[in-house]
């Protein structure tokens, strides 16, 4: 495929953020699973569950370092996001958005034909919405578990950590659940490898974007020849 077919989506340090904060937040959900395991089997006496897959001696230290990695990338994606003139990943109308992640839930079910309706811009609305509540859910983990290390209400806030750790799994199976269902090869590859789309995608799946970048009414040869300026 030539170089000019492609419309950039993402930058490479973006890509690089994407790839960085998948390896940070397994992390830190596996290890997570392993002492809440640890928690829950000492506080019910449930004796030798550990054994089927013990939990490693540097688990604790490793959770604690893949939180403080989400929370440093969280904040300079979102200083990132701050220096932008426009924040097309941020939700714009928050009831639509949220209609739209719930219809999204009947698409994963098979019982809609499309993720959503009505939605043709650089992000879908299902998107918006989505990244807002991993942000939300993302903070929560990271404000309960500091408050649960610094001995504050230590015994609610574990309890809150872990609820606020069950609402990231979700949200991650939620994602991951719309990428299987979907099969589309080639957001995917915007998102973990190239940053790039095919024009001939954006003009088919976003519309409302491809106007903004190719200027209304402007032909397809057109943007060629300003991609290629």
């Amino acid at each position: 495929m030539k170089r000019d077919s492609e419309v950039k989506r993402y930058g490479k340090v973006v890509v690089f953020q994407h790839w960085l904060a998948i390896v940070l937040v397994f992390t830190s959900i596996f290890t997570g699973l392993l002492l809440a395991r640890d928690w829950f089997i000492h506080e019910f006496h449930i004796y030798g569950a550990e054994m089927y897959v013990p939990t490693p001696d540097f688990a604790s230290s490793l959770h604690e370092f893949a939180a403080l990695g989400i929370v440093v990338l969280g904040f300079i994606h979102l200083a990132f996001h701050a220096g932008q003139k426009e924040k097309p990943i941020l939700p714009r109308n928050s009831i639509n958005e949220l209609r739209a992640a719930l219809h999204s839930l009947l698409y994963l079910v098979f019982l809609a034909k499309r993720m959503e309706r009505g939605s043709g811009d650089k992000y879908y609305k299902t998107q918006r919405i989505i990244y807002a509540f991993t942000v939300y859910v993302l903070g929560l983990a990271a404000i309960t578990g500091f408050l649960f290390y610094a001995d504050i209400l230590a015994e609610q806030m574990l309890i809150a950590h872990v609820m606020a750790g069950a609402l990231v799994i979700l949200v991650g199976i939620h994602r991951a659940a719309l990428v299987i269902r979907r099969h589309d090869k080639v957001a995917l590859r915007s998102v973990l490898a190239t940053g790039t789309m095919p024009r001939w995608y954006v003009r088919k799946y976003h519309k409302v974007w491809y106007e903004k970048i190719s200027g209304e009414g402007d032909t397809d040869s057109g943007m060629q020849n300003r991609h290629k300026s």
